[in-house]
């Protein structure tokens, strides 16, 4: 039986919420009005079994109550309640949101409560777990470099990174891989108050790399670096993958540090997206708000320079959905988005490094990408 997370909400009057989390056999319980931390109660129970058949009958006692309940989310796979309460209270990636963004949540499901009976549940479902995986990123701040001149011990992207006799350059289909991106776990684990654990997480890409293929993961453990273990950049043939060319001309991306930290979401549709406005509301009222709300949230998240959008690189954070949604994946360790550092993702795509939470507190990692 997996950890898992239940999010409701009761749009009626001034709106509330209620969120089950189910962690082991414990049951930690967070409700309140829409925009507020709320209150929190934690319940034992005698094992996982006795658990998930509470959180059944408290969810199922929710929707008898009118709460509109979202699909659940999965949780790390951890017996311990407290840990994942602790992780999620420090973790400055799941901060509460803006002030303006909590406004036009409670301004939704007022919207919501009000507009012809069969959207009101269908755009509940499509938008409202949209507004809950918001999370907060850092940007980086990069110096294009010769690969030559890369420190190969730092963060780097589309560059030679570190590798020793202990850890090889990866090799597929006999042709060297294509380095991705290098990041510091140290410094990344400050940043956020995740513990992510120390040393260097990679990506490598193989050779004509599509959506889905194998690509190569690891971690160099901290107390394995060593700069004067340093093994030489393997020869590239001049017919390999743009991406793969590691000769003393091409340029690759040192990231020397990491931007304020700003608020990204996947929500960036609104309602007149999903049905035309006569189709939600005859009442001239509720579509004069259904139109305010479209405006505000597009002058919050459409677009590159919008202060919530989730495109181009970054640091934690969430991003935008195409062939999967961010609630279905694990927590974005580094979103590449936007043609950031000059790298397509396919027909204008995105890609993902993941980091996932086990029962005894490892962490690891994988990666994805896809595109339109």
């Amino acid at each position: 039986m997996k950890n898992f997370v239940a999010h409701g909400v009761l749009p009626k009057g001034r709106g509330k919420f209620w969120e089950l989390s189910v962690v082991g056999s414990a049951l930690l319980v967070r409700e309140g009005k829409i925009g507020d931390k709320g209150k929190e109660n934690r319940t034992e129970c005698g094992d996982r079994l006795s658990a998930h058949a509470q959180a059944e009958r408290l969810i199922a006692a929710q929707k008898a109550a009118g709460f509109l309940m979202y699909p659940v989310k999965p949780l790390p796979d951890t017996e311990d309640a407290k840990s994942v309460a602790v992780m999620a209270a420090t973790s400055a990636v799941h901060a509460p949101a803006p002030d303006a963004w909590s406004a036009l949540e409670k301004q939704f499901h007022h919207i919501c409560e009000r507009i012809n009976e069969p959207y009101r549940e269908e755009l509940t479902d499509a938008m409202g777990p949209r507004f809950k995986r918001g999370a907060w990123a850092w940007d980086p701040m990069s110096d294009s470099r010769p690969c030559d001149e890369i420190d190969r011990l730092g963060d780097v992207v589309m560059g030679p990174l570190y590798t020793c006799q202990a850890h090889e350059w990866p090799y597929r289909d006999e042709l060297p891989m294509a380095p991705l991106i290098q990041l510091d776990l140290a410094r990344a684990s400050q940043m956020s108050g995740l513990p992510l654990g120390d040393g260097l997480v990679q990506v490598w890409m193989p050779h004509n790399a599509v959506a889905g293929a194998d690509q190569f993961v690891r971690v160099v453990p901290s107390a394995e670096i060593d700069r004067a273990g340093l093994t030489p950049v393997p020869a590239m043939a001049s017919e390999l993958d743009p991406l793969q060319r590691l000769d003393v001309q091409a340029l690759a991306f040192q990231i020397v540090s990491w931007g304020d930290k700003r608020f990204t979401t996947p929500l960036a549709q609104g309602f007149q997206n999903y049905h035309k406005l006569k189709q939600l509301t005859t009442d001239p009222t509720i579509a004069k708000e259904i139109k305010a709300f479209d405006k505000a949230l597009a002058s919050l998240v459409q677009g590159s320079s919008a202060p919530f959008s989730p495109v181009n690189a970054h640091l934690f954070g969430t991003f935008a959905e195409i062939q999967y949604a961010p609630q279905d994946c694990p927590q974005p360790l580094f979103c590449f988005d936007g043609g950031a550092f000059g790298q397509e993702w396919g027909d204008a795509g995105n890609a993902q490094l993941f980091c996932t939470f086990g029962v005894a507190g490892e962490v690891s990692f994988s990666f994805d990408w896809s595109c339109h």
